[in-house]
Formats: structure tokens, sequence, C-alpha cells
């Protein structure tokens, strides 16, 4: 009987077939938990890992955040600072500004003040001149009336002699009373330059006059 034989006589023997299936239960068994055993570990070993990488992760975020947190503290700083020093320049500036307007505005009213006065001055200077032009004016206007009125007394003096001159170098002829005619032809001579003389200082006088009014005028205004 060859081996093969004999093992099948064995198997199908109905006392050893209980026995080889309670064998064959407790193989499977077995080799179930190994399985487990073995999925478990490899399992736990992932977790670890997992574990690991998420420890690695966390502690690198950690000091991702402590950096952007220093790196914002640091720009915070530094803005404030940017902001104080923007800030006091300009209020520098502003202080400077005030005080070089406090001291235009100084300079200003003390021109005003000054300008005032100057004008008080001149205008008294102007006045006083205009009182003495008009004084002068004055005189001169007088002394022009009396020569206006010689003159027109001198004028009807030769009117008259021109008049009686010549009705008689006209009634007794030029040649017995030539020296008549001439005589009232002179008359008649100077009176025409007694005439224009008189136009003459008529004229003067009234340029005097609207001189003084001009004066008086500018002084009302």
């Amino acid at each position: 009987m060859s081996f093969l034989e004999s093992s099948f006589k064995y198997i199908t023997d109905s006392k050893n077939i209980k026995l080889i299936v309670i064998v064959a239960i407790l193989s499977c068994v077995g080799s179930y938990f190994a399985i487990d055993e073995l999925i478990i570990k490899e399992k736990v070993s992932r977790i670890e890992e997992l574990n690991k990488d998420k420890n690695h992760l966390a502690s690198q975020l950690k000091d991702i955040q402590n950096r952007l947190e220093k790196q914002i503290d640091s720009e915070d700083s530094r803005l404030e600072k940017n902001v104080a020093n923007v800030k006091a320049l300009y209020n520098e500036v502003i202080t400077d500004l005030n005080r070089k307007n406090n001291q235009l505005m100084q300079e200003r009213d003390t021109l005003i003040s000054q300008l005032a006065q100057n004008a008080h001055t001149t205008q008294l200077e102007i006045n006083k001149r205009n009182n003495e032009n008009i004084l002068a004016l004055r005189q001169t206007l007088n002394s022009v009336e009396k020569n206006i009125h010689t003159l027109y007394l001198t004028h009807s003096r030769l009117s008259s002699e021109y008049g009686y001159s010549q009705k008689e170098c006209e009634k007794r002829g030029s040649d017995f009373y030539g020296n008549i005619c001439e005589q009232s032809s002179k008359y008649k001579a100077e009176l025409d330059s007694l005439g224009e003389q008189i136009k003459s200082q008529e004229q003067r006088r009234k340029f005097i006059q609207e001189e003084i009014l001009s004066i008086q005028r500018g002084a009302i205004n």
C-alpha cells in the first residue's frame, strides 16, 4: 500500500475525521489571529507614524505662527515708529509755519501802523504845501487883479484921449493938425496893446483861480 492510499484511508476513517477537523479549525483560528496581530501591528505603526507627522506639522505650524506673530509685532512697531516720526515732523512743520505766520502778522501790523503814520505825516505835509501854494497863488492873483485894474484905468483914460484926438483929427483935417492925428494913431496903438495885456492878464487870472480850486478839491478828496 502506498503512502497516498494509507493517508486517504486514515482520513476517511470516522474516528480520525473529528480529530482532523478540530486540528484544521485550530490551525485556521491560529492563522487568523496571527494575521490580525500582524495587521494590528501595521496599523499601530502607521498610526504612530501619522501621530509623529501630525506632531511635526503641529510643531512647524506653531513655529510659523510664532514667526508670523513676531513679524507682525515688528511691522506694527515699525509702522508705529514711522507714524510717530511723520507726526513729529508734521507737528514741527506746523509749529514753524505758525511761528512764521505770527511773525509775518506782527510785521504786517507794524507796516500798517507805519503806513498810517507816514500817511498822516504825508497828508500834513501835503496840506501844508497846498496851503503855501494857495497862499502864493492868491498873492499872485491879487497882483494880477491889481494889474488888470490898472490896465483898465489906463485903457479908460487912453480911450477918452483917443476919442477926443480922433474927433479933432477928423474935424480939422490931417494937414494943419497932423500932430493930433499922429497922437490919435499912437493912442489907438496903445489901446490895442492894452487890450491884449488885459486879455492876457484875465486869462492868467482865470488859470490861477482854477489852480486854487483844483488844489482845494484835492485837499478835500
